[in-house]
């Protein structure tokens, strides 16, 4: 069942803290995970797993793209933003992007800004 809305009390507007907790329940190799939030409130959040019905070979996994938008509205979606963070084995944030066909969901559903590290690590924020 999901969560209910909440605040985001950080004093960041960009709930990384969230998003990096969310990365550290991951049990993949490569550990995302990502918030999606508008106007400072909490809408979904989500990591990169495996879904209960998969193989044994674990080829398809969720992204945690995906896994935030889980049973939320579109009307509630629109408008929207969400951060992306990856977590090296140690912790540490590594570079991380969302994939095409994550952009091109979340495109679809309306959420209007994606933010993520470069190979900088830079926090950059795109338009979609």
């Amino acid at each position: 069942m999901r969560k209910p809305y909440r605040r985001n009390t950080d004093p960041n507007p960009i709930p990384i803290g969230i998003a990096i907790r969310e990365a550290s329940k991951s049990p993949m190799q490569i550990r995302v995970g990502a918030v999606l939030f508008k106007d400072r409130t909490i809408l979904g959040t989500g990591y990169s797993h495996h879904p209960t019905y998969s193989n044994p070979d674990k080829r398809t996994s969720i992204h945690a793209e995906q896994a935030t938008l889980v049973g939320l509205r579109h009307d509630i979606i629109s408008g929207s933003d969400i951060v992306i963070v990856r977590l090296g084995k140690s912790g540490n944030l590594l570079p991380v992007q969302p994939c095409e066909r994550c952009v091109a969901l979340l495109k679809k559903k309306g959420v209007r800004k994606v933010h993520c590290w470069t190979q900088d690590m830079d926090l950059t924020s795109v338009t979609l």
